[in-house]
């Protein structure tokens, strides 16, 4: 095949990729001020290609419009077609100098998303809850949600390490949870499990549940 050809696929292919991403991230911005991406019908899988389009259209979090085109414009003149898997490990890293650059190496260096995973991880770890999956946070819902949930995993490990310390009383055993706590350090606790029950009630029942989290390209 002709050079000029292979020039000239490859232009369309960038393009393509391009009119691919604008796509998937008017779709995001459109939705911005859902309440509750995962309350809306569709499958599952539907549901979290939302997610990650508003995790993408985030002005805050993710990238403005004018952020966008200038990305978009740099893969046009590398002529590197960066795709929404690329977009969306670069969201795990804060908005500022170091996304930049990684973007910059991205496109230089014509990393697939791989690549891109593995220099991520190279240089800031698992950045993570758990290893390959992001949390995904567009709206207050869903940090409540995830405040609920952290707020219940305290409560139930709190009421069951007071269970078997009272269990172990009972029975005139030593207390082998706690033997080894300070009187101030179990203060602190029972300070936490109080300001806790207060937020939770505060908060209400969760309003979302949340699950939703994006899959590292295998």
């Amino acid at each position: 095949m002709p050079s000029a050809q292979i020039k000239q696929n490859k232009l369309e292919e960038v393009e393509k990729a391009i009119r691919q991403l604008i796509k998937f991230y008017d779709k995001g911005e459109a939705n911005l001020t859902l309440p509750r991406v995962y309350g809306a019908s569709g499958t599952a899988s539907e549901k979290e290609q939302l997610a990650k389009a508003r995790a993408l259209a985030n002005p805050f979090t993710g990238y403005t419009r004018a952020e966008l085109d200038r990305l978009l414009a740099a893969c046009r003149a590398s002529h590197f077609a960066i795709t929404r898997g690329h977009l969306i490990k670069l969201l795990t890293v804060p908005k500022g100098p170091k996304r930049q650059k990684l973007e910059d190496e991205t496109l230089a260096e014509r990393w697939s998303t791989l690549q891109l995973g593995l220099a991520l991880r190279a240089r800031f770890g698992n950045r993570r809850p758990r290893a390959g999956r992001m949390r995904i946070m567009t709206d207050w819902n869903d940090a409540k949600a995830l405040i609920q949930k952290f707020a219940q995993q305290w409560q139930r490990m709190h009421a069951a390490v007071t269970a078997r310390c009272e269990q172990a009383s009972s029975k005139g055993r030593p207390d082998t949870f706690t033997a080894n706590v300070s009187p101030a350090m179990k203060k602190k606790l029972q300070a936490i499990e109080k300001a806790l029950e207060e937020l939770t009630a505060t908060l209400g029942e969760p309003s979302i549940r949340p699950n939703r989290s994006v899959s590292k390209p295998r």
